[in-house]
């Protein structure tokens, strides 16, 4: 017998693309309301029913606890520049005084094995 092949890895067809589907709020809410309604026995088929995967209603549940169950997922909105800015050299400024915080830990070991040996730093 031969070897079974992909058909699609040996044409040169192009496949459709799946579309990435997006919900409202109201279609979320709408949804985590009928499942609350659902015995536990018969959810899975309510999911694949509706094209929806568990994880989906983990999201949705966790964004409702949080209240942003509204916000698309995706890019986040540019906010003002400035901001982030502000933003940026906060972080930058953050890292720098770890750095700093680091290199005086260094040198007053440095002076301390000095003194150990003899050679004192002044």
């Amino acid at each position: 017998m031969g070897q079974k092949t992909n058909p699609a890895k040996n044409s040169n067809q192009v496949t459709e693309k799946k579309i990435k589907r997006t919900y409202t709020k109201k279609q979320k809410q709408k949804i985590l309301e009928e499942l609350a309604l659902i015995p536990n026995g018969e959810i899975g088929a309510y999911l694949r029913r509706k094209g929806l995967y568990s994880s989906h209603i983990y999201n949705w549940k966790k964004q409702l606890e949080n209240g942003t169950i509204e916000k698309k997922p995706g890019r986040k909105s540019t906010s003002n520049p400035q901001e982030e800015a502000n933003k940026r050299l906060e972080n930058e400024i953050l890292k720098l005084k770890e750095k700093l915080r680091q290199a005086g830990l260094i040198i007053a070991a440095q002076k301390k094995i000095a003194e150990l040996i003899g050679n004192p730093i002044i």
